[in-house]
């Protein structure tokens, strides 16, 4: 199984929480590739005679991947959601922040969603994806929204 981690920002007081969700996907043999800056910025790295840790900086550098795991909160995973377009990569809201509607895994429960996601024994909610083309290009690489968009003047 192999499985990609991306945050747009976790606290230095978050970074417990972090390496206890790595510990638990190498616990399961998991192979793990993480977002640059999550570890550039808490020196994250493998444990001997694990598989090494990987990093991407794009959504496009990811291949063959069983999950695309969001660290944050709503916001993370809508960023997550921009990423992945329409890959097909399922995405995994661990949450982090304050709301929880679509990251609505807490980090207390990591040892149970890693469970779950090892034994496949999960439920895929899917969701519309919308894509919207424009002649400017309004949205830079991002042209996708969660379900609705707005149009404003």
């Amino acid at each position: 199984m192999k499985v990609a981690i991306y945050s747009r920002g976790v606290d230095a007081d978050q970074a417990q929480a972090l390496n206890a969700l790595l510990n638990e996907l190498y616990r399961h043999n998991v192979a793990i590739c993480v977002f640059e800056e999550l570890v550039n910025k808490f020196h994250l790295q493998a444990p001997i005679g694990q598989h090494p840790l990987t990093t991407f900086t794009h959504c496009a550098e990811l291949t063959d991947l069983d999950c695309l795991i969001s660290v944050g909160g709503d916001g993370t995973v809508l960023d997550t959601i921009t990423m992945v377009g329409d890959s097909g990569i399922p995405i995994l809201g661990i949450n982090y922040g304050r709301l929880g509607f679509l990251a609505s895994i807490s980090k207390d429960e990591l040892s149970i969603m890693v469970d779950a996601l090892v034994n496949h024994t999960y439920v895929i909610d899917k969701r519309t994806l919308i894509h919207l083309d424009a002649n400017v290009p309004l949205f830079n690489n991002s042209p996708f929204a969660l379900n609705e968009f707005s149009i404003h003047k």
